[in-house]
């Protein structure tokens, strides 16, 4: 407007005087320039270095997927029998969705449960008749009875060595080898051979103690070892106290009554030595009964658990809540092997997937949050996410070097859809209460970065002794001044670590 109003006030004097044409062309073009160029010496625009946040930031794209998605199918064919969902329908994880006929198989079930009914029924028969018969402890106490029998043996063959054989010639000495070979077998015991009972009587060692701490604790007894030794100790008592009895007959005044004892003694020796063969056939019997039992039942569980594998193929079930996306069936349809019947995307949180090239994959990092729009809904509608994983391999995409990272949402939104474009600003650094300048100020060379700083001409600083002058014009001093910077923001700010100080005025490029 300005400049019309010239050219609109000089006009008359154009066409008064052509002759004075070129005097008025220039000065219309020094008027020109007057109002064009006169400020161009006009004080200098400055940039001042200001304490604040710099914020580095990186700007993708990606789109959003389903963290758990699924397509699930049958491994046979077969007729469908049942579908208990429809596309939308929100379901649990373990819930059946479609089933294929599977009538034939329940049959099938249902007689392998029943013999593993009757092959239980069975071993608990078993179990049953042999406690009433014939248990542990009452094994045990037999064996006891037979180890006391030995001992009461033990004691009358004692009294009769002391009375008759108490020398140190012949038949006494065989007789105490005898004694001491007993002994041994029920205490485990050397040299007792011509003790008195009331000595080895207190000893509770080898046989006798293995068969009294089975009689405390049946259960953990270990039975046919014991009825082993028993019948053994039985053995070899018998034949001792028959060389005793006949080296007693052969003896002149031998009272009645102690041939009386040890003939009774060898009577019940006999007939403990029959009742631990009859315990060893009962317990080898019932154990072996018992083993049958239990490997058939074995076999029945295992052939019902056949049968319950197969059904679960004839089954689709969802592998984790969620919502259905799409059914593509019904019943009564005869489907095929791995012909996709319903697709399901779980309730966990929505991710991002996006290429990140490698000069800005560096900055990035597992953890950092990020804001992200949904062209869907418009820049307003801003939803938060998070990194979760950078792949750490890359790969080529149309001739550059990409990596993928994944993104999770901080919440469950019903906006946010499998699918969606996303735009994405991820946080990666940021430093508050740090003095930073506009980047564009940031002069580098040789290596090294520089800045123009301006100060009045009257201002003296040591600060400024040592650099280098560039101008000094109009009451200002232009130095350049090295600075060492940090973080480089998104924003257009970088952090100056040295160098400058707050309220530095710096030349605005």
């Amino acid at each position: 407007m300005l400049l019309m109003s010239i050219l609109y006030k000089f006009t008359p004097l154009l066409k008064k005087r052509k002759k004075t044409f070129m005097f008025s062309f220039i000065l219309i073009l020094s008027i020109l320039g007057w109002f064009l160029f006169s400020g161009s010496d006009s004080e200098l625009e400055f940039a001042e270095a200001n304490i604040g946040s710099v914020v580095q930031e990186v700007n993708i794209t990606g789109r959003v997927k389903s963290a758990q998605s699924v397509d699930l199918a049958f491994e046979r064919s077969g007729k469908i029998s049942y579908v208990g969902v429809k596309s939308g329908d929100r379901v649990a994880g373990g819930r059946l969705l479609i089933k294929l006929d599977d009538s034939e198989l329940l049959a099938q079930e249902q007689r392998e449960k029943a013999n593993v009914s009757a092959s239980e029924l069975r071993l608990n028969q078993i179990i049953a008749s042999s406690k009433s018969g014939g248990d542990i402890s009452s094994v045990i106490d037999s064996l006891a009875r037979a180890v006391k029998s030995s001992i009461d043996a033990m004691i009358d063959f004692t009294d009769v060595q002391y009375k008759y054989f108490n020398n140190n010639y012949g038949t006494s000495v065989y007789l105490a080898q005898q004694k001491d070979e007993i002994l041994y077998e029920i205490y485990n015991k050397d040299n007792l051979g011509r003790v008195g009972a009331w000595y080895f009587t207190a000893f509770n060692t080898g046989l006798k103690s293995e068969v009294y701490a089975a009689q405390a604790n049946p259960n953990d007894a270990d039975i046919d070892p014991l009825i082993s030794k028993t019948k053994h100790m039985l053995l070899i008592t018998k034949a001792g106290l028959e060389v005793m009895q006949s080296e007693l007959a052969g003896q002149p005044n031998v009272d009645p009554a102690d041939l009386n004892k040890i003939k009774s003694d060898i009577d019940t020796i006999i007939t403990r030595i029959s009742d631990t063969s009859i315990l060893n056939k009962t317990v080898v019997g019932e154990g072996y009964d018992i083993e049958i039992a239990i490997s058939q039942l074995e076999q029945a569980k295992a052939s019902l658990a056949l049968i319950q594998a197969q059904l679960v193929r004839y089954w689709l079930v969802s592998p984790f809540a969620g919502i259905v996306a799409n059914v593509d069936v019904k019943p009564g349809e005869i489907i095929s092997p791995n012909e996709v019947m319903v697709s399901l995307i779980g309730n966990a949180k929505f991710q991002i997937e996006a290429n990140v090239s490698e000069a800005d994959v560096a900055k990035i990092s597992v953890g950092n949050s990020a804001n992200v729009t949904l062209d869907a809904y418009g820049r307003d509608n801003i939803f938060k996410a998070k990194v979760i994983h950078i792949d750490p391999a890359g790969r080529m995409v149309e001739g550059l070097a990409v990596y993928k990272i994944t993104l999770e949402f901080d919440s469950n939104d019903k906006r946010i859809l499998s699918g969606l474009t996303a735009d994405m600003d991820i946080l990666t650094q940021r430093k508050d209460d740090v003095l930073y300048i506009p980047s564009r100020n940031v002069i580098s060379k040789d290596g090294k970065k520089y800045v123009q700083v301006v100060i009045d001409q009257n201002l003296e600083s040591d600060r400024f002794a040592n650099l280098i002058l560039i101008s000094q014009e109009d009451g200002k001093k232009i130095f350049e001044v090295e600075i060492k910077t940090g973080l480089k923001g998104s924003d257009g700010r970088i952090e100056i670590i040295s160098g400058l100080q707050e309220g530095d005025k710096i030349i605005r490029e």
